[in-house]
Protein backbone atom coordinates (compact mmCIF):
# COMPACT_ATOMS: atom_id res chain seq x y z
CA UNK A 1 0.00 0.00 0.00
CA UNK A 2 1.33 3.43 -0.93
CA UNK A 3 1.97 6.22 1.58
CA UNK A 4 -0.92 8.24 0.12
CA UNK A 5 -3.37 5.34 0.52
CA UNK A 6 -2.33 4.85 4.14
CA UNK A 7 -2.69 8.59 4.83
CA UNK A 8 -6.17 8.58 3.30
CA UNK A 9 -7.07 5.48 5.34
CA UNK A 10 -5.96 7.19 8.56
CA UNK A 11 -7.90 10.35 7.67
CA UNK A 12 -11.08 8.33 7.11
CA UNK A 13 -10.49 6.38 10.31
CA UNK A 14 -10.01 9.62 12.26
CA UNK A 15 -13.22 11.04 10.81
CA UNK A 16 -15.08 7.87 11.83
CA UNK A 17 -13.68 8.09 15.36
CA UNK A 18 -14.80 11.70 15.72
CA UNK A 19 -18.30 10.87 14.48
CA UNK A 20 -18.65 7.93 16.86
CA UNK A 21 -17.30 9.89 19.81
CA UNK A 22 -19.78 12.66 19.01
CA UNK A 23 -22.59 10.13 19.09
CA UNK A 24 -21.31 8.69 22.33
CA UNK A 25 -21.22 12.09 24.02
CA UNK A 26 -24.80 12.88 22.91
CA UNK A 27 -26.42 10.35 25.26
CA UNK A 28 -25.48 8.59 28.50
CA UNK A 29 -26.99 5.31 27.20
CA UNK A 30 -24.48 5.34 24.39
CA UNK A 31 -21.53 5.08 26.78
CA UNK A 32 -22.14 1.33 26.65
CA UNK A 33 -20.89 1.39 23.05
CA UNK A 34 -17.38 2.48 24.08
CA UNK A 35 -15.99 -1.07 24.53
CA UNK A 36 -17.45 -2.12 21.18
CA UNK A 37 -16.02 1.00 19.49
CA UNK A 38 -12.55 0.39 20.95
CA UNK A 39 -12.68 -3.28 19.88
CA UNK A 40 -13.69 -2.21 16.36
CA UNK A 41 -10.84 0.27 16.19
CA UNK A 42 -8.30 -2.29 17.37
CA UNK A 43 -9.44 -4.73 14.68
CA UNK A 44 -9.33 -2.00 12.05
CA UNK A 45 -5.86 -0.72 12.96
CA UNK A 46 -4.36 -4.22 13.00
CA UNK A 47 -5.67 -4.67 9.45
CA UNK A 48 -3.57 -1.83 8.08
CA UNK A 49 -1.02 -3.24 5.60
CA UNK A 50 2.58 -2.59 6.53
CA UNK A 51 5.60 -1.95 4.37
CA UNK A 52 8.25 -4.56 3.80
CA UNK A 53 11.88 -4.24 4.80
CA UNK A 54 13.38 -0.78 4.92
CA UNK A 55 15.64 0.04 2.02
CA UNK A 56 19.30 0.69 2.63
CA UNK A 57 20.22 4.38 2.28
CA UNK A 58 21.75 5.60 -0.98
CA UNK A 59 25.53 5.55 -1.33
CA UNK A 60 27.46 8.71 -2.27
CA UNK A 61 30.65 8.65 -4.33
CA UNK A 62 32.09 11.54 -2.27
CA UNK A 63 31.88 12.18 1.49
CA UNK A 64 31.04 15.58 2.92
CA UNK A 65 34.03 17.87 3.01
CA UNK A 66 36.18 20.61 1.49
CA UNK A 67 37.15 20.19 -2.15
CA UNK A 68 39.36 22.35 -4.36
CA UNK A 69 37.54 21.55 -7.59
CA UNK A 70 33.99 20.81 -8.63
CA UNK A 71 33.13 17.17 -9.35
CA UNK A 72 30.34 14.86 -10.46
CA UNK A 73 28.56 13.14 -7.60
CA UNK A 74 27.29 9.60 -8.16
CA UNK A 75 24.41 8.17 -6.12
CA UNK A 76 23.60 4.46 -6.02
CA UNK A 77 21.36 1.95 -4.28
CA UNK A 78 22.16 -1.62 -3.42
CA UNK A 79 18.53 -2.65 -4.05
CA UNK A 80 17.67 -3.48 -7.68
CA UNK A 81 14.75 -1.43 -8.91
CA UNK A 82 15.00 1.20 -6.18
CA UNK A 83 14.64 4.85 -7.21
CA UNK A 84 16.66 7.61 -5.60
CA UNK A 85 15.15 11.04 -5.04
CA UNK A 86 17.20 14.00 -3.91
CA UNK A 87 17.00 17.70 -3.00
CA UNK A 88 19.45 20.59 -3.16
CA UNK A 89 17.65 23.02 -0.84
CA UNK A 90 17.69 21.26 2.53
CA UNK A 91 14.18 19.82 2.22
CA UNK A 92 13.29 16.14 2.62
CA UNK A 93 13.29 14.15 -0.64
CA UNK A 94 9.67 13.45 -1.53
CA UNK A 95 8.61 11.78 -4.81
CA UNK A 96 5.31 13.68 -4.60
CA UNK A 97 7.13 17.03 -4.68
CA UNK A 98 8.69 16.82 -8.14
CA UNK A 99 6.62 19.84 -9.22
CA UNK A 100 7.76 21.85 -6.21
CA UNK A 101 6.08 23.36 -3.16
CA UNK A 102 6.07 26.81 -1.62
CA UNK A 103 6.01 28.49 1.75
CA UNK A 104 5.33 32.15 2.43
CA UNK A 105 7.55 34.55 4.35
CA UNK A 106 8.01 38.27 5.02
CA UNK A 107 11.07 40.52 5.13
CA UNK A 108 9.51 43.70 6.55
CA UNK A 109 7.75 44.18 9.89
CA UNK A 110 5.97 47.14 11.57
CA UNK A 111 8.82 47.77 13.99
CA UNK A 112 7.46 51.17 15.13
CA UNK A 113 3.87 52.39 15.51
CA UNK A 114 2.37 53.53 12.24
CA UNK A 115 4.70 51.52 10.00
CA UNK A 116 3.21 49.26 7.36
CA UNK A 117 3.67 45.51 7.37
CA UNK A 118 5.66 43.88 4.58
CA UNK A 119 4.52 41.96 1.53
CA UNK A 120 4.51 38.20 1.35
CA UNK A 121 7.10 36.35 -0.71
CA UNK A 122 7.17 32.71 -1.73
CA UNK A 123 10.01 30.37 -0.93
CA UNK A 124 10.31 27.19 -3.01
CA UNK A 125 11.60 23.68 -2.49
CA UNK A 126 11.87 20.86 -5.02
CA UNK A 127 12.61 17.15 -5.20
CA UNK A 128 14.45 15.60 -8.18
CA UNK A 129 14.57 12.05 -9.45
CA UNK A 130 18.17 10.87 -9.77
CA UNK A 131 19.07 9.82 -13.31
CA UNK A 132 22.64 11.01 -13.88
CA UNK A 133 25.69 12.28 -11.95
CA UNK A 134 25.10 15.58 -10.14
CA UNK A 135 27.44 18.50 -10.69
CA UNK A 136 28.77 19.72 -7.33
CA UNK A 137 30.25 23.20 -7.63
CA UNK A 138 30.93 26.45 -5.80
CA UNK A 139 27.56 28.19 -5.44
CA UNK A 140 28.97 31.35 -3.85
CA UNK A 141 28.36 33.45 -6.96
CA UNK A 142 24.61 32.78 -6.85
CA UNK A 143 22.15 35.31 -5.46
CA UNK A 144 21.86 35.21 -1.68
CA UNK A 145 18.72 33.48 -0.46
CA UNK A 146 18.80 32.29 3.16
CA UNK A 147 20.87 35.29 4.30
CA UNK A 148 18.24 37.60 2.82
CA UNK A 149 15.28 36.28 4.79
CA UNK A 150 14.20 38.29 7.82
CA UNK A 151 14.96 36.96 11.28
CA UNK A 152 14.33 40.11 13.39
CA UNK A 153 11.37 42.54 13.74
CA UNK A 154 12.86 45.36 11.70
CA UNK A 155 11.07 47.48 9.11
CA UNK A 156 14.30 47.68 7.10
CA UNK A 157 16.52 44.62 7.67
CA UNK A 158 19.91 46.32 7.95
CA UNK A 159 21.70 43.00 8.42
CA UNK A 160 21.09 41.68 4.90
CA UNK A 161 24.46 41.23 3.11
CA UNK A 162 24.95 43.42 0.05
CA UNK A 163 27.44 41.10 -1.66
CA UNK A 164 27.28 37.34 -2.31
CA UNK A 165 28.29 35.25 0.71
CA UNK A 166 30.18 31.95 0.70
CA UNK A 167 27.83 29.04 0.17
CA UNK A 168 27.96 25.29 0.60
CA UNK A 169 26.50 22.73 -1.80
CA UNK A 170 23.89 20.67 0.09
CA UNK A 171 22.29 17.45 -1.03
CA UNK A 172 19.87 15.06 0.66
CA UNK A 173 18.91 11.72 -0.89
CA UNK A 174 16.49 8.91 -0.15
CA UNK A 175 15.68 5.55 -1.80
CA UNK A 176 12.15 4.40 -2.62
CA UNK A 177 10.69 1.19 -3.98
CA UNK A 178 7.14 -0.16 -4.10
CA UNK A 179 6.56 -2.65 -1.29
CA UNK A 180 9.49 -1.42 0.81
CA UNK A 181 9.80 1.20 3.50
CA UNK A 182 11.76 4.21 2.21
CA UNK A 183 15.35 4.44 3.35
CA UNK A 184 16.51 7.00 5.85
CA UNK A 185 17.57 10.32 4.36
CA UNK A 186 21.29 10.80 3.73
CA UNK A 187 22.59 14.38 3.95
CA UNK A 188 25.92 15.72 2.68
CA UNK A 189 27.60 19.13 2.73
CA UNK A 190 30.31 20.15 0.23
CA UNK A 191 32.47 23.25 0.28
CA UNK A 192 34.10 23.92 -3.10
CA UNK A 193 36.94 26.46 -3.16
CA UNK A 194 40.36 26.59 -4.89
CA UNK A 195 41.96 26.83 -1.44
CA UNK A 196 40.16 23.77 -0.12
CA UNK A 197 40.24 23.57 3.68
CA UNK A 198 42.63 26.52 3.77
CA UNK A 199 39.73 28.81 2.94
CA UNK A 200 38.84 28.68 6.63
CA UNK A 201 40.95 27.28 9.46
CA UNK A 202 38.25 27.68 12.10
CA UNK A 203 35.93 24.85 13.20
CA UNK A 204 32.92 24.64 10.88
CA UNK A 205 29.33 23.56 11.56
CA UNK A 206 26.77 22.71 8.87
CA UNK A 207 23.10 22.39 9.82
CA UNK A 208 20.80 21.20 7.06
CA UNK A 209 17.07 21.73 7.53
CA UNK A 210 14.19 22.91 5.32
CA UNK A 211 14.01 26.72 5.07
CA UNK A 212 10.33 26.63 5.95
CA UNK A 213 11.21 25.41 9.46
CA UNK A 214 13.07 28.69 9.92
CA UNK A 215 11.24 31.35 7.90
CA UNK A 216 7.70 30.17 7.19
CA UNK A 217 5.28 32.94 8.23
CA UNK A 218 3.04 30.60 10.22
CA UNK A 219 5.36 27.86 11.49
CA UNK A 220 8.95 29.11 11.14
CA UNK A 221 10.82 29.57 14.44
CA UNK A 222 13.61 31.91 13.25
CA UNK A 223 11.33 34.76 12.14
CA UNK A 224 8.92 37.24 13.78
CA UNK A 225 6.13 35.65 11.78
CA UNK A 226 2.40 35.62 12.40
CA UNK A 227 2.84 35.95 16.18
CA UNK A 228 4.51 39.34 15.81
CA UNK A 229 1.95 40.63 13.30
CA UNK A 230 -0.89 39.53 15.60
CA UNK A 231 0.69 41.36 18.54
CA UNK A 232 1.18 44.51 16.46
CA UNK A 233 -2.44 44.49 15.30
CA UNK A 234 -3.59 44.26 18.92
CA UNK A 235 -1.07 46.86 20.13
CA UNK A 236 -0.66 49.47 17.37
CA UNK A 237 0.74 52.16 19.67
CA UNK A 238 3.34 50.20 21.61
CA UNK A 239 7.06 50.12 20.87
CA UNK A 240 8.85 46.93 19.92
CA UNK A 241 11.38 45.19 22.14
CA UNK A 242 12.96 41.76 22.44
CA UNK A 243 10.22 40.41 24.67
CA UNK A 244 7.29 41.03 22.33
CA UNK A 245 5.46 37.96 20.99
CA UNK A 246 6.99 36.47 17.85
CA UNK A 247 7.39 33.05 16.28
CA UNK A 248 10.98 32.86 17.55
CA UNK A 249 9.66 32.88 21.14
CA UNK A 250 7.89 29.56 20.64
CA UNK A 251 9.14 26.91 23.02
CA UNK A 252 8.81 23.23 23.82
CA UNK A 253 8.94 19.94 21.93
CA UNK A 254 6.23 21.09 19.52
CA UNK A 255 8.70 23.62 18.10
CA UNK A 256 11.67 21.30 17.84
CA UNK A 257 12.47 20.58 14.22
CA UNK A 258 14.66 17.83 12.68
CA UNK A 259 17.96 18.67 11.00
CA UNK A 260 21.31 17.16 10.03
CA UNK A 261 24.50 18.31 11.75
CA UNK A 262 28.07 18.06 10.43
CA UNK A 263 31.04 19.32 12.42
CA UNK A 264 34.59 19.92 11.21
CA UNK A 265 37.31 20.59 13.76
CA UNK A 266 39.97 23.13 12.83
CA UNK A 267 41.94 21.79 9.87
CA UNK A 268 39.70 18.76 9.22
CA UNK A 269 38.86 18.15 5.57
CA UNK A 270 35.99 15.75 6.29
CA UNK A 271 33.51 15.93 9.20
CA UNK A 272 34.59 14.73 12.61
CA UNK A 273 30.93 14.32 13.52
CA UNK A 274 27.82 13.85 11.38
CA UNK A 275 24.38 12.91 12.66
CA UNK A 276 20.67 13.72 12.52
CA UNK A 277 19.48 15.97 15.34
CA UNK A 278 16.63 18.15 16.55
CA UNK A 279 16.96 21.88 17.15
CA UNK A 280 15.11 24.73 18.85
CA UNK A 281 15.74 28.44 19.21
CA UNK A 282 17.45 29.23 22.53
CA UNK A 283 17.59 32.32 24.73
CA UNK A 284 15.42 35.15 26.05
CA UNK A 285 15.47 38.58 24.44
CA UNK A 286 18.35 37.43 22.26
CA UNK A 287 15.79 35.45 20.26
CA UNK A 288 14.87 38.77 18.64
CA UNK A 289 18.43 39.33 17.38
CA UNK A 290 19.14 38.68 13.68
CA UNK A 291 21.59 35.90 14.65
CA UNK A 292 20.16 33.57 17.28
CA UNK A 293 21.41 30.81 19.54
CA UNK A 294 20.21 27.28 18.81
CA UNK A 295 19.81 24.31 21.09
CA UNK A 296 20.76 20.99 19.50
CA UNK A 297 19.28 17.65 20.60
CA UNK A 298 20.79 14.23 19.93
CA UNK A 299 17.82 11.92 20.49
CA UNK A 300 17.27 8.29 19.60
CA UNK A 301 14.26 9.25 17.48
CA UNK A 302 16.68 10.93 15.06
CA UNK A 303 18.86 7.81 14.74
CA UNK A 304 22.24 6.73 16.06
Amino acid sequence: MSCRKIINFIKNLTRSIKENIGNIKSSRENYSTVPRLIFFLLLTVTAVPVFGDQLNPPSFSHPSGFYQQEFRLLLSSGTPGATIYYTLDGSEPDPENLQGSTFRYKNRWPEHPGQSTGDFFNGHYFTYKYSQPIRVYDRSYKVNSVSRKSSAPNHSPWYFPSAPVSKAFLIRAKAYKEGYSPSVTVSRTYFIDPEGRSMNQLPVISIITPEKYLFDYDDGIYTPGVDFDTWREENPGLSTDGGRPANYHRRGAEWEYPAHLSFWDAGSVHPDLAQDIGFRVHGGWSRSFPMKSLRLYARSIYGN
